[in-house]
């Protein structure tokens, strides 16, 4: 994101949203036991990834010139290559055998969103100047559920499935802006939209979670083209909805460091080598067995001081000056042209 237009509210809904995104991963190996679970990773799946696209979007510039893209490449693309690397070695070291994400040229596990946001960030020039792009973004995302290997293509179906959040953030961003300022009514009304969103997650327990990744094709649901784009079109609205009313509840301080706010890729980043290592170490099947509440109390514990451990500004550093720092070193730091940026 460019700090041009930097929003502490907009901080914190990202912060927010890291932590539902470390929630998730967290809750993902013990939705089959049970119905609870499966319920709360459900709805936090229909709206954290949107509200953080949206975000994304918001803060985002449609101008591309040298130096911004050399800036998209050291904070998006080396992260990345890194990452990934370190993803696949910790996979191979843990499960004795390559991911299935190499095997398949996908982006490793959590790590689709910097190449996706690579990819929004340098078509944004052209979108932009295309009359109702929206329509085609949606369009393009629904048509490429029909299509059996597009989540096997480099995450391609998911980075295209999330690409009209991010055209709806950067189109409508000074509406959005204006959300976590709407009077107390409004935000009650908010509050109630998405207790309503839970419910209806709740009494349809049997929708596939898997549907709301957007990564995969209508078939592997056993759905037909007509019934995977209605299923697709009613969750994207269903989604925009909910991140309309999360945006506007989102409150506008919170009980914490600015820095952690403004750290959120680390934690990001680095939080799937926990969840791997708590996977790859058969704690699952002991935690399973604990009573749902005390387990649920367990698992919110750990993800809360994972999101605000690895927020940190001793992570931040390390991970600049050590993990991605030499790496920068090799790009030649672009100039910088003063009257682009204006």
């Amino acid at each position: 994101m460019t700090s041009d237009l930097r929003n502490p509210v907009f901080d914190n809904i990202k912060f927010l949203m890291i932590f539902l995104v470390v929630l998730g991963h967290a809750l993902e190996p013990f939705v089959s036991i049970s119905t609870s679970f499966r319920t709360l990773y459900t709805f936090i799946y229909t709206f954290h990834m949107p509200v953080f696209v949206i975000v994304a979007g918001m803060f985002s510039s449609a101008k591309l010139d040298q130096y911004r893209f050399g800036k998209l490449l050291k904070s998006l693309i080396i992260p990345f290559i890194i990452f990934s690397v370190l993803y696949e070695t910790t996979h191979f070291l843990f499960f004795k055998q390559v991911s299935p994400y190499l095997a398949h040229a996908m982006p490793y596990w959590l790590l689709w969103f910097l190449p996706s946001l690579f990819f929004w960030r340098i078509t944004l020039r052209f979108a932009v100047k295309l009359p109702l792009f929206i329509v085609f973004s949606i369009g393009a995302a629904v048509v490429l559920g029909a299509v059996s290997e597009s989540h096997k293509f480099f995450g391609l179906a998911r980075t295209l499935y999330f690409w009209p959040f991010f055209i709806l953030g950067y189109k409508f961003k000074s509406n959005l802006l204006a959300l976590p300022n709407m009077r107390r009514p409004v935000k009650y009304m908010c509050g109630l939209g998405i207790i309503f969103g839970l419910f209806i997650v709740g009494i349809k327990s049997e929708l596939d979670p898997r549907l709301l990744y957007g990564s995969l094709p209508y078939y592997m649901f056993d759905q037909g083209f007509m019934e995977g784009a209605s299923y697709r079109l009613v969750i994207y609205l269903f989604s925009f909805c909910l991140s309309i009313c999360v945006i506007s509840v989102c409150p506008q301080k919170l009980p914490i460091q600015k820095n952690s706010t403004k750290n959120t890729l680390f934690a990001y980043l680095w939080h799937g080598f926990f969840i791997k290592a708590l996977i790859a170490s058969g704690l699952i099947a002991t935690l399973s067995a604990w009573p749902i509440l005390l387990l649920f109390l367990l698992i919110v514990l750990i993800s809360t001081l994972l999101t605000f451990g690895l927020s940190s500004k001793v992570v931040a550093n390390f991970t600049n000056k050590c993990v991605l720092g030499p790496f920068n070193t090799l790009l030649k730091e672009p100039p910088r042209d003063t009257e682009s940026l204006r």
